[in-house]
C-alpha cells in the first residue's frame, strides 16, 4: 500500500476580499500605495538589504532593528509615510484582484514578518469593474507575523484582507 495520497484540493483564487465593514464603524485595509516601498527603502537604505521583493533589516540595536526600521521609529522612514492619512483605506467590503506580486519584508531570523500583496481596488461599472488607474493599484497587508506590528488589533500593518 502506498503512503502517498492523491486528492482533489481547491485552488487559490485571484481575489482577495476586505474582511473590515465600514458600516459597522470598522476602517477597512489599509492600502499602500505603488510605490510606497521604493519610497520607505530609498529612506532607509542603509539599514535594508533588498534582494529582488525580499527587503532584510540585519540590525539588532534599536534604531536599526526591523520594527523600528518598519515603525519608522528612532528617526527612520515609516512604510508608507510617517503621516495618519499616508495610507489610504479601502472603506467598502469588495473584492480586490490579485496581482501575484509579494513583497516580503522581515528580519535574519524570519523573512517574512510582514507580507504585503499587490492588488487592484474595485472601479466602476462602466470599465468593467476594473481600472487603469494607478492610483488603484497597490498593496495590502497579507501577513503579520510579529507582535510588534499592530499590536493591540490596531494600525497600518493589521491583515484586513482574506483570500475568497
Amino acid at each position: 500500500m502506498s503512503s502517498v495520497r492523491r486528492e482533489i484540493i481547491q485552488n487559490l483564487t485571484r481575489t482577495f476580499v476586505v474582511t473590515q465593514n465600514s458600516a459597522n464603524g470598522e476602517q477597512g485595509a489599509y492600502f499602500f500605495p505603488d510605490n510606497a516601498v521604493n519610497v520607505w527603502y530609498a529612506a532607509n537604505a542603509a539599514k535594508i538589504t533588498k534582494i529582488g521583493n525580499l527587503y532584510i533589516v540585519p540590525g539588532t540595536a534599536t534604531a536599526n532593528a526591523f520594527a523600528s526600521v518598519v515603525n519608522g521609529d528612532d528617526g527612520n522612514t515609516r512604510l508608507g509615510g510617517n503621516g495618519q492619512g499616508d495610507v489610504p483605506l479601502i472603506s467598502d467590503r469588495k473584492s480586490l484582484k490579485d496581482f501575484g506580486t509579494e513583497v516580503i519584508i522581515g528580519n535574519l531570523v524570519e523573512p517574512r514578518l510582514l507580507v504585503l500583496r499587490r492588488v487592484q481596488e474595485y472601479a466602476s461599472s462602466t470599465n468593467g469593474g476594473r481600472s487603469g488607474d494607478p492610483d488603484l493599484t497597490g498593496y495590502v497587508v497579507t501577513e503579520n507575523n510579529t507582535e510588534e506590528l499592530a499590536p493591540n488589533n490596531w494600525g497600518r500593518f493589521t491583515v484586513r484582507v482574506a483570500r475568497v
